[in-house]
């Protein structure tokens, strides 16, 4: 597996003036991506939705989406000026935003039932973000992660990373890409 902690630690997206740009200018995902999300978790899951921690959550554009599905969304970044500036943004009453990193979420264990990362897990450590949200996830719960394009850097498995890197990309170009929305597409063919 190769080793991509550094990113983890790494801040590239620090100051505010960066953050209010980011909220200004990042995609925002298509609701059907949300709304299948949430609909693969009632497949696995069938009791209350309490809690979504979406990780990596910039300035909260992809956890506001979660909010009238979920009692609470707890929306983490490693960047306090992204939480600084997801704070000072209008969001539904039950996102709260907590400065953190995805390898240490501040939830109970077996709490939550859907842990989201979207467009953010190519900078998390791996091995120890998915431990973490295996601890934070209660029975059935649902790790979603979701991007822009798909990500050949990310390394899921140490011996199996080039068949699992196969499936999600039939997933993605294939089965999934009735979902991209047009400032995606303009995201993939401009930049």
């Amino acid at each position: 597996m190769k080793n991509c902690s550094w990113m983890a630690t790494e801040r590239f997206f620090e100051g505010v003036q960066h953050a209010k740009n980011y909220a200004t200018f990042r995609p925002r995902p298509p609701e059907q991506l949300t709304e299948r999300i949430v609909a693969y978790l009632k497949e696995k899951y069938e009791g209350q939705l309490d809690l979504c921690v979406d990780v990596g959550c910039g300035n909260g554009q992809c956890s506001t989406p979660f909010a009238h599905h979920f009692h609470k969304v707890l929306a983490t970044d490693v960047s306090s000026a992204q939480i600084q500036v997801a704070n000072a943004l209008v969001h539904p009453v039950n996102v709260e935003f907590r400065n953190c990193t995805a390898e240490s979420i501040p939830a109970t264990a077996g709490s939550t039932q859907l842990v989201n990362a979207s467009t953010a897990a190519h900078w998390f450590d791996l091995p120890a973000f998915f431990q973490e949200a295996n601890r934070v996830l209660c029975s059935n719960g649902v790790i979603a992660l979701s991007s822009y394009g798909l990500a050949s850097h990310v390394f899921i498995h140490p011996a199996k990373s080039t068949e699992l890197h196969q499936a999600l990309f039939h997933v993605f170009y294939g089965e999934l890409n009735v979902f991209p929305s047009q400032t995606n597409n303009k995201v993939w063919n401009i930049f």
